[in-house]
């Protein structure tokens, strides 16, 4: 475990602006201080602010940093911090960035965006242009410990040493924030020399191979070699994840073409899967007729889904969610990703109707749908099993406190001792 106290740059996201100290990234009290010179910046003390006059001094009262995107922001902020080290004898790490990788239509927008925040920073565009890249490849999201939606992000942030972790699509250590202060855990024995890495984002267990590549390369510019794509067992996995369910044997059946997600995956699939269209198990092949009839009946299920947890009325929520169920339990794989979703869904209706004995039975399926995806020392898997304690409490009171141990033991691996209360 290690820990950097601020990262050395970094840019609030616009919903947290007014919410959220500019210094230490931690959430303002309501007795919260704003800048002496500009109403832009708010801070959670006068220390905050003291720590933070340097940095704010060249943008107080200026309107760009408001008005820019974010990342643009973070990149002039960068290359300031960058240009002030090396005045100081003090060369910056080097941060990679992929400018040369980028076509044409890649580049322009970019090019455009360092530009414009050079000319309000009164920075040489080639140096934010090269900033702006390096904070595509390496920026940090700045999230709650529990992060699980894109609106939760508070900020964008480049740190001076976890800023240069690779990517492993099963990631060996877990990123912790509190604010701004970071802390580096490792999630498994490390062996003197071995690389730490962490997820950029595409990771094994919520996505398939075929998405992950296409995140990663579109994005980071990289073909991932990690453990769990080269692993050779990455189709089987991957065919069990978003897999349909052969009639025959009830095997794992790997979608044959490009899907939008909810259909059988949480995520857009790009294109058909190795084996698309036939059993993993027995290898019998579904006919085009049946593969058409299937997918008309899932996005009729994905409809049911969508009103069910949209609706207002419990009853009714429940009535179209059962119907959904009804119609995936036939046709998709038992360890599927999207059944995995429709079942933790009933389990909270249910509970929200009182009807606890079959909510735990719901939330058990989802968790061992959790649990074959992500593994067993998955946070994943701690979560959902957590969950499942909290709807045995009344009903199996031993169950529910074994259940919530494992969590918790998970949890603190992941966390530490100041884990968060459940939502």
């Amino acid at each position: 475990m290690y820990e950097e106290a601020a990262p050395v740059a970094s840019v609030l996201l616009r919903p947290h602006r007014k919410t959220t100290c500019w210094a230490c990234l931690r959430p303002l009290p309501p007795a919260r201080l704003a800048c002496g010179a500009c109403a832009l910046a708010r801070y959670c003390s006068a220390r905050c602010r003291a720590q933070h006059s340097l940095k704010h001094a060249c943008e107080c009262g200026a309107p760009w940093p408001a008005l820019l995107p974010a990342r643009a922001v973070l990149a002039a902020r960068l290359a300031r911090f960058q240009a002030a080290e090396e005045a100081a004898g003090r060369p910056a790490r080097h941060l990679q960035h992929h400018l040369g990788a980028l076509a044409g239509a890649e580049a322009l927008p970019r090019a455009a965006a360092a530009c414009l925040a050079a000319a309000c920073s009164g920075l040489m565009p080639g140096r934010v242009l090269e900033a702006l890249c390096a904070v595509d490849a390496n920026a940090l999201a700045v999230v709650p410990p529990l992060y699980s939606r894109p609106e939760q992000r508070l900020a964008l942030a480049v740190y001076g040493i976890s800023s240069l972790l690779n990517h492993a699509c099963a990631p060996s250590v877990g990123l912790r924030f509190r604010g701004g202060a970071l802390t580096v855990r490792a999630l498994r024995a490390h062996a003197p020399g071995d690389r730490l890495r962490h997820c950029y984002g595409p990771q094994a267990g919520e996505h398939t191979l075929l998405q992950r590549q296409q995140l990663l390369g579109s994005e980071y510019h990289f073909d991932c070699r990690c453990a769990a794509c080269v692993d050779g067992g990455a189709a089987e996995r991957d065919a069990a994840l978003v897999g349909l369910r052969c009639s025959d044997c009830g095997g794992a059946v790997p979608p044959w073409c490009a899907l939008p997600a909810g259909r059988c995956s949480l995520h857009r699939l790009p294109g058909a899967l190795p084996g698309g269209g036939a059993c993993s198990s027995c290898g019998r092949r579904m006919r085009p007729g049946e593969q058409a009839a299937t997918l008309r009946e899932l996005q009729a299920a994905d409809k049911r889904f969508q009103s069910a947890i949209s609706g207002s009325r419990v009853e009714d929520s429940l009535r179209d969610i059962d119907a959904c169920l009804k119609v995936q339990q036939r046709a998709l794989f038992e360890r599927n990703q999207v059944l995995g979703r429709t079942l933790a869904a009933r389990a909270d209706l249910l509970a929200t109707a009182g009807r606890q004995a079959e909510a735990a039975q719901a939330a058990g399926r989802a968790a061992a749908v959790v649990a074959a995806a992500f593994g067993e020392g998955a946070v994943q898997t701690a979560l959902a099993r957590r969950d499942l304690a909290g709807l045995l409490a009344r009903t199996n009171t031993a169950a529910a406190a074994e259940l919530a141990r494992r969590a918790a033991q998970v949890l603190r691996v992941h966390l530490g001792d100041a884990e968060p209360e459940a939502s």
